[in-house]
């Protein structure tokens, strides 16, 4: 579950940077949003499986 949410995160912040330069405000306003959220979802993955990574050498130990 968690490849196919990275996977969608990367094709947002795609989609956003493909529509960051519409003639629209509202446009850019949700191509913002859309490298928004990507990113902070690819952040918490991150985060999360670094975390998970240290919990897992300690209880090795």
């Amino acid at each position: 579950m968690k490849q196919k949410l990275a996977v969608i995160a990367i094709l947002m912040i795609i989609a956003g940077f493909g529509m960051i330069h519409s003639t629209t405000g509202i446009m850019e306003i949700v191509s913002m949003l859309l490298i928004g959220i990507g990113c902070a979802y690819l952040l918490f993955l991150l985060l999360t499986n670094k975390s998970e990574a240290r919990n897992s050498k300690t209880e090795d130990d």
